[in-house]
Parts: structure tokens; C-alpha cells; sequence
């Protein structure tokens, strides 16, 4: 995290602890009774709604919305880089999770042209290509703990597959034996 959101963070941090009770009671209410409105928080920009929806109304942060979106998707599609640094707080499969459209947090910052968030994204999304680099985004403890849990979550490996393309002339007798033998079944 940059330092301007980490002193961002800090400073949210030292107002939630200093609310008085009724004013607590006053931001638990938006989502106490619906859950969902937590996304709604999310598009107004109402940080301390959203933390406090997480820290008392115990919302986490893969919850989704009819779009399967999560609190990552909607933070990454509003570029509200404090709030996806909240959601972020709390490590889950969130960063692994695809929308109705099929796409992760990140794909939905990068197109929606917030490229800073989704730099950050970037690095929990794939944290083991980010743990050993010695300057990140993120910080090193934050990375590790989504490193930790990313193959529990779900994510995929970040090892790259093997895309070389077999040109050779037994490789291809193969795939034209293959395809002629699923013509003749489909003829059948």
C-alpha cells in the first residue's frame, strides 16, 4: 500500500476507535438488518459504513450481489482505494472470485481504467509473484497471508502453462487421425 493510504487507513482507524456509541449504532444500522446494503455503502463511498458493517455486522468480504460481484469487485469498479484496503484487511477468497461476467476484482479495475488499484489487486490476486519482490505495493505480511491461503481459496497457480506448439509431423497425424475419428462418430 502506498504511504498515503496507509496514513488513510491510519487515520480511519483512529476515528472508528474514537466513535461514541450512538454513532456506532448509527453506521451498524445500514446493514444490520440487510447485508447487501454494504454495496450500496460501497458505491457512496462510505468507508467507515463499510468497516463497520465488516467489524459488527461481521460481513465478509466474498459476500456478493446478484452479479456475484464481491466487496473487492464493487471497491475495484468505484476505485475506492481505501475501501478495497479495508475489504483487503481480512484475508478470503474474494480476490479469486469471478463476477456473473466471469471476471476477478482485477479484471474489473483494469477495465475500468483504475490502474493503481489494480496494481494492488494485481498483488494478492498472484502473491506468489509478488512475496519475494523487495519492493511491492502491498506489504510483505499482507502478501504472505494471501500467499498462504491462495490454493485453500481456490486461486489457480500462477505457474505458467506450457504453450509450445508441437509442429512436428507425428504430432500432427495425430490430431488429423483424432478429427477424422470424430467425423466418422458423428457420421454414426
Amino acid at each position: 500500500m502506498t504511504q498515503s493510504l496507509q496514513e488513510r487507513l491510519a487515520e480511519l482507524d483512529a476515528y472508528l476507535a474514537s466513535l461514541d456509541d450512538a454513532e456506532r449504532t448509527r453506521q451498524k444500522v445500514k446493514t444490520e438488518t440487510d447485508p447487501q446494503k454494504v454495496f450500496d455503502l460501497i458505491q457512496l463511498g462510505d468507508t467507515v459504513g463499510v468497516a463497520i458493517a465488516m467489524q459488527d455486522n461481521n460481513i465478509r468480504p466474498d459476500l456478493t450481489d446478484k452479479n456475484k460481484m464481491t466487496l473487492l469487485h464493487r471497491a475495484a469498479a468505484h476505485d475506492t482505494q481505501l475501501i478495497a484496503a479495508v475489504v483487503m484487511r481480512e484475508v478470503s477468497a474474494a480476490p479469486w472470485m469471478r463476477d456473473a461476467f466471469d471476471r476477478l476484482p482485477l479484471d474489473v479495475a483494469r477495465e475500468a481504467g483504475h490502474d493503481e488499484l489494480g496494481n494492488v489487486l494485481q498483488e494478492i490476486t498472484y502473491p506468489e509473484l509478488f512475496r519475494d519482490q523487495p519492493e511491492t505495493t502491498l506489504s510483505h505480511e499482507l502478501i504472505q497471508a494471501y500467499a498462504s491461503h491462495s490454493h485453500a481459496f481456490g486461486q489457480p497457480s500462477t505457474a505458467l502453462p506450457d504453450l509450445t506448439l508441437d509442429l512436428s509431423i507425428q504430432a500432427i497425424k495425430g490430431q488429423l487421425i483424432r478429427h477424422q475419428h470424430k467425423h466418422q462418430d458423428r457420421e454414426r
